[in-house]
């Protein structure tokens, strides 16, 4: 599967509806993912970021991605990461991508804005 991997809203609905069968939705690994979600929330709230996502739609999104066994903090393990760093984490403005990548992103977002920056300042 594509790691720019979205999934509709209708889809992460009925994947969270069939998640009750998957290993994930229950026991230590939900409880891990639980923790996960809670501490995306916390960083995104405390970077003053909007945070439209349910954790139903936070497991949906994983479970639909076929991405959950590699989620973790290394550069080539995956992570849940907005579309658009400028709209709110919610269920149709996320991905999951591996860290290298979601780094990479985060440059050109940045350099983007530098550049618009130095635009409407007049500077180059």
């Amino acid at each position: 599967m594509d790691e720019r991997f979205t999934a509709p809203a209708a889809a992460m609905a009925a994947d969270a509806d069939a998640a009750g069968g998957s290993p994930a939705a229950d026991g230590a690994d939900r409880g891990a993912l639980r923790a996960a979600f809670e501490r995306l929330r916390a960083r995104a709230l405390r970077m003053d970021e909007a945070f439209g996502l349910s954790f139903e739609q936070y497991l949906a999104v994983w479970l639909a991605s076929g991405r959950l066994s590699q989620r973790g903090a290394g550069a080539d393990d995956h992570c849940l990461a907005r579309i658009d760093a400028d709209r709110p984490f919610g269920p149709d403005n996320v991905r999951v991508i591996t860290h290298r990548q979601l780094r990479t992103d985060n440059q050109r977002h940045v350099q983007l804005r530098r550049a618009l920056r130095c635009q409407a300042d007049g500077t180059d």
